[in-house]
């Protein structure tokens, strides 16, 4: 497989670095991805003519985007209906990725029911059930409900305070709550009153109902976009710091496990990790201070690239390991 851009780009810095660090005119000799080798490989065996180096690139963004791409992806994949289309569903307020498999296969089933039903710029609803139960504060006051979700003045509640009698709550932790359709409200509702009718003949037991997740078809008649099913959805808040420690590591983890070949690929190794705008150089070069491996000594040299920017990592194991290192520079660590 031919090197990528992206990749063509850092091995490009990494040969500049060891131009200026070891001498010579330092240039690909060998693709070891076109070598169609069993055992996992670095990018490319670059050298001078003299030495040789094996050079491995790794492009990191923060965990939380990456997982972000991969989960809207498989969403798109999986809830595509039989009956093809482009659609995007907006999930109630509150919902985060990933989507669980359960609720994942419940979602997908409901998108093949009502996506044949839809022509291109129509909105359907996706049926999603929900549970909670109905606490009774008092008996003896004026007529009031309120829910966890919208507070004690929910435009959702005040029509059924109205047809009760008593005070009351409902408790139900999961979404804010949707519903597209009247129809759908209104079952809402009529569930809500009778189970505070239950709750004043001493039954305070789980009850259920239906909400709606809103599908809308996006593609035109004449459209050639692909089918698909985006959803609208962010995954839950995390520290980009942290965020982009895990995909630091888990980039170091596999880049790892390319350089454990007895003898070494090449008499220098070497690691390209490329920042991008969701991982500055400042966060990655951190996650790496912090990256533990039993092959901590199997990587020569850790180099970022910002930009045009190509600057030396030094690892606290490369200080303290004693190996040499090249006319006494390559050491510093510039972050």
């Amino acid at each position: 497989m031919p090197l990528s851009e992206q990749e063509q780009r850092c091995v490009a810095f990494a040969c500049r670095y060891l131009n200026e660090h070891y001498g010579g005119h330092w240039s690909i000799q060998k693709n070891l991805d076109d070598l169609k080798l069993s055992e996992p490989t670095p990018e490319v065996i670059v050298g001078n003519g003299i030495m040789t180096a094996a050079v491995e690139v790794k492009r990191v963004v923060d965990f939380a985007s990456r997982d972000y791409i991969a989960f809207l992806r498989n969403n798109e994949r999986v809830l595509t209906p039989s009956c093809g289309g482009s659609y995007y569903l907006c999930p109630a307020l509150g919902f985060s990725l990933p989507m669980s498999s359960s609720l994942q296969r419940l979602v997908k089933k409901e998108i093949e029911r009502v996506a044949p039903t839809l022509s291109p710029g129509q909105k359907g609803a996706v049926r999603i059930p929900r549970q909670g139960h109905i606490s009774l504060i008092s008996s003896s006051v004026p007529p009031f409900i309120t829910c966890l979700h919208g507070g004690p003045y929910s435009e959702l509640m005040s029509s059924i305070s109205e047809r009760i009698s008593g005070q009351f709550t409902l408790i139900d932790d999961g979404l804010e709550h949707s519903f597209i359709t009247q129809e759908c409200k209104d079952d809402f509702e009529e569930a809500v009153v009778a189970a505070c009718n239950r709750s004043l003949e001493g039954d305070s037991g789980d009850f259920k109902w239906e909400e709606e997740w809103e599908l809308v078809r996006t593609d035109k008649d004449d459209d050639s976009s692909h089918d698909g099913v985006w959803v609208l959805a962010t995954t839950g808040a995390q520290s980009m710091q942290a965020s982009v420690e895990q995909c630091v590591h888990a980039a170091l983890d596999n880049a790892f496990r390319k350089f454990r070949k007895t003898p070494p690929w090449a008499e220098v190794q070497v690691i390209v990790l490329e920042a991008s705008s969701m991982a500055p150089a400042s966060l990655a070069a951190s996650a790496v201070k912090t990256f533990q491996s039993q092959d901590k000594e199997l990587i020569n040299h850790f180099l970022i690239v910002e930009g045009e920017d190509v600057k030396e990592l030094a690892p606290s194991w490369l200080l303290w390991s004693g190996k040499p290192r090249p006319n006494g520079n390559a050491n510093r660590s510039i972050f």
